[in-house]
């Protein structure tokens, strides 16, 4: 869609534009990619090696942050100034992504651990049609509206449930200092991306205002930009943290130095 709306083959047009490009961000974006890769490092690493694991994984999309938009410009260049060249490029690696992951990329839970989780879906899914059969079919319109409300609020709280186990139990001592650390944790990560997903688009847009940027240039600044915070992760965390555990003891249960610094 977006690859049309920005063709020759149509005039102008702003909303198929914007159309196309939240079509991605309403089916999670990058944000999805990154929970699922997180999950499946959880899944496959050590309790010890997860950090450094997800720090590697996180320099890498970056990385791809950095080298995406600056293959665009040259891509750009290379097709005679046609802007739809690195969108028909990004198209061809979506697909390559969704067949490497559909075809080589294993799952990581044992057979015991599959069907346990598909006997509480189905205990689930039977409790929910049960709670939607006890309607009676000459009931009134206001039971069945009143029912129907009911379901579907039963609905959207057993897809929510998940969220259930960030509100941690307290300790056997009675501490709930485990709750509020993945509470904390949760509300500083909701506001740096708040902050990081804003702040881009804004310099991009100064940028394109204020120095006259076009494609190339600003995927030239945002491969550097991303090519940054890759090297951060890759290269400044895992030293600082290395050296952090010299003078400071890591916490499981709760926040540390380390966690702060």
């Amino acid at each position: 869609i977006q690859i049309y709306s920005l063709s020759s083959a149509v005039t102008y047009h702003k909303w198929g534009i914007i159309f196309g490009a939240s079509i991605s961000p309403f089916s999670g974006g990058i944000l999805a990619l990154l929970a699922n890769g997180n999950s499946y490092i959880a899944d496959v690493s050590n309790p010890e090696h997860r950090a450094i694991s997800m720090s590697i994984m996180m320099s890498a999309i970056y990385a791809s942050f950095g080298g995406g938009p600056m293959l665009s410009g040259f891509l750009i260049k290379a097709f005679n100034g046609n802007n739809a060249a690195p969108m028909y490029f990004s198209l061809l690696s979506g697909a390559l992504s969704a067949i490497l992951c559909m075809t080589i990329v294993k799952e990581p839970r044992h057979e015991e651990a599959l069907r346990l989780s598909h006997s509480n879906f189905m205990e689930r899914k039977d409790s929910l049609s049960s709670s939607r059969s006890q309607v009676k079919a000459d009931a009134s319109l206001f039971t069945i509206t009143k029912e129907t409300l009911k379901l579907s609020f039963l609905q959207t709280m057993d897809i929510l449930s998940p969220v259930q186990k960030l509100w941690l139990k307290p300790t056997a001592s009675g501490s709930l200092i485990p709750r509020y650390t993945v509470v904390l944790l949760l509300i500083i990560d909701v506001l740096f991306l708040c902050m990081t997903s804003a702040s881009m688009s804004t310099i991009v847009l100064y940028a394109t205002y204020k120095f006259d940027w076009r494609a190339v240039k600003l995927g030239y600044f945002i491969s550097i930009a991303g090519l940054g915070k890759a090297a951060v992760l890759m290269l400044l965390s895992p030293i600082l943290l290395c050296l952090l555990k010299k003078f400071y003891k890591s916490l499981d249960n709760s926040i540390d130095q380390i966690d702060i610094f």
